[in-house]
């Protein structure tokens, strides 16, 4: 919604500045550089990458107008879903937990947290390394080795597709004076018309430097930048996992752990000691 109304403002600023200034919107329709340019960045975007990278790229511009932004309640149940499973392995073993890590999202021990399970890769992230500990790795040091050279992997995956985003923007503006070029061009051959058509050609052809700037600087840019900060959420979502369930394999206990897990959240999104403790008594 925010994103919405930041593009919607920098519509209203720019065209109607434009018009306060007497110009005509009918000067600015010119569909043609619109396909230009536009249809020569779609292109760009597919060639430079691999098909993973361009969806994933696809998959973040459409996540930038929706509510996709990890919450403080997405933090909470984050970690009181970890206390649940770190408590069961602790007091039951952790060997009781194999029903639900093989299929967690069928787990009735799992299901409760649903916000945890639409994040279904983080789920699965959660029983590979709880499956590690099944296995016999019950030391913190090759459980911290692991993760992290995982969320190193994740982290480069995230930030390809941002890149993506950001080579657009930064090809736009070029893109637009190619369009302005071959309306130049145009504008050359028909050099017997009358001054009046000839403004109109001119114009028009100015039209297409105009969009690539703006489309690279209104639209494409920041939303790279919304892209870039929707995955520093993500990742600091994995963080909070990694922090969580390496201190339990180190021995540390359940509400320890969570704690430590609780002073990486940021600061406007992170629970206070009361509020967590107060979902892990309700969650019992």
């Amino acid at each position: 919604m925010q994103a919405l109304l930041g593009l919607v403002i920098i519509l209203g600023c720019v065209f109607g500045g434009y018009l306060a200034m007497g110009g005509k919107m009918v000067v600015l329709w010119q569909p043609m550089e619109f396909v230009i340019i536009a249809g020569a960045a779609f292109g760009a975007m597919i060639v430079s990458n691999t098909t993973t990278v361009f969806k994933n790229a696809v998959g973040y511009f459409k996540a930038t107008f929706s509510s996709t932004q990890i919450s403080k309640n997405d933090y909470i149940e984050l970690l009181t879903f970890l206390h649940k499973i770190m408590k069961i392995a602790r007091t039951k073993g952790i060997i009781t937990l194999e029903k639900d890590i093989e299929n967690p999202f069928q787990s009735e021990t799992f299901k409760r947290y649903k916000r945890v399970l639409k994040k279904k890769h983080a789920v699965i992230f959660v029983c590979d390394y709880l499956r590690l500990m099944m296995m016999g790795v019950d030391k913190a040091e090759p459980i911290y080795t692991a993760m992290d050279e995982e969320l190193n992997v994740l982290k480069k995956e995230k930030h390809e597709a941002v890149n993506a985003i950001i080579n657009v923007a930064d090809a736009l503006p070029a893109i637009g004076i190619v369009a302005a070029v071959l309306g130049v061009i145009k504008t050359m051959g028909a050099m017997s018309e009358p001054p009046a058509v000839l403004g109109k050609m001119i114009a028009a052809a100015l039209v297409g430097t105009f969009l690539g700037v703006f489309l690279s600087y209104g639209f494409i840019g920041p939303i790279a930048r919304k892209v870039g900060l929707i995955q520093h959420d993500e990742m600091i979502y994995y963080d909070c996992i990694k922090e969580t369930l390496v201190a339990f394999a180190s021995g540390t206990q359940p509400t320890i752990a969570i704690e430590m897990a609780r002073k990486i959240i940021p600061d406007h999104e992170r629970p206070t000691f009361l509020e967590l403790e107060s979902a892990v008594q309700n969650d019992m």
